[in-house]
């Protein structure tokens, strides 16, 4: 199983923050990345999003293109959430799984499951990362960028 890291894509200004959707250029990026997933044959087989519309946009986006028919707004995936209970929920997972969520969240997840914390991943909007396991351990697959 690998796990994908993505934050979500550039987002239009809007109050309440939970009210901000994708801009025309959060939608380029988010198609962008979609389409490099394809390039690299990825199969996803659930996508998980925040309660905000922006990653819920972004997570149909990438659905619609890769064809992921599992989507799921998830509690624990906001910005300042705690990461421990996405990180006990990833071991039950046994098929590729896609979170879209938010700085500085994405943050502290790639420190709590990166192998080497030498691994300073920039997570600019629509950017994906990708884990796989070895030895127990997650290591930096591939990064895709818009």
């Amino acid at each position: 199983m690998n796990l994908f890291l993505m934050r979500h894509g550039d987002a239009a200004v809007a109050y309440p923050d939970n009210d901000r959707c994708l801009s025309e250029q959060g939608l380029q990026e988010v198609d962008s990345a979609a389409q490099q997933l394809l390039k690299r044959k990825v199969h996803i087989a659930c996508i998980y999003h925040s309660r905000m519309l922006r990653t819920q946009q972004t997570a149909e986006i990438l659905a619609k293109h890769l064809q992921v028919k599992c989507i799921k707004k998830a509690a624990g995936l906001l910005p300042t959430d705690a990461v421990d209970n996405i990180l006990r929920k990833i071991p039950t997972w046994t098929e590729n799984t896609l979170l879209v969520t938010h700085l500085p969240y994405l943050q502290r997840l790639m420190i709590a499951l990166a192998a080497d914390d030498s691994l300073p991943i920039e997570f600019n909007t629509a950017t994906i990362v990708c884990l796989k396991q070895v030895s127990g351990k997650w290591e930096v697959d591939f990064t895709v960028t818009a």
